[in-house]
């Protein structure tokens, strides 16, 4: 079987990558520079220095990744229904997402308890080894072919 990112599915699940890539450095560099400081407030804020900014990235690309989250799980379900292995990684994928960024949010409306913290490390870890199962897994997809796809609909 041939690796290849040709499938729709497939580079929906590429970008979701990459945002998810870009949300955890972006959150690393919150927790490392102390950017919260500078930026105080549920949501978004205005921050009172420069680096109160990342925190405002940092919520923006949560949405990002949130909306591709959204699209790669109806595209799963969708056109991977009766798949063993993609459809069960994108499920287990969209509920670890959904519950990272919903201990994150916990974190800041409590004023970042060490328990909370610890949690969202932990299923920052689960999150990547399951975006990374699903992103080879993907890869494996068969690419699609118009040609198929137009004699199917030429022979009716």
């Amino acid at each position: 079987m041939k690796y290849s990112l040709k499938s729709s599915f497939s580079r929906w699940v590429l970008a979701l990558f990459f945002a998810v890539l870009t949300l955890t450095i972006l959150g690393r560099a919150v927790a490392v520079t102390g950017a919260i400081a500078f930026c105080d407030g549920f949501l978004f804020c205005n921050p009172i220095h420069p680096l109160g900014w990342l925190k405002n990235a940092h919520i923006l690309s949560v949405g990002a990744a949130s909306l591709l989250m959204l699209v790669v799980f109806h595209k799963a379900w969708r056109e991977q229904r009766g798949h063993l292995v993609i459809l069960p990684l994108t499920t287990i994928l969209a509920v670890m997402f959904f519950g990272q960024a919903l201990v994150g949010a916990m974190q800041v409306a409590q004023s970042y308890p060490p328990h909370l913290v610890f949690l969202h490390q932990l299923t920052t870890i689960s999150l990547w080894v399951s975006l990374l199962l699903l992103t080879y897994n993907s890869g494996l997809l068969p690419a699609e072919s118009k040609s198929v796809v137009l004699w199917i609909a030429g022979s009716g």
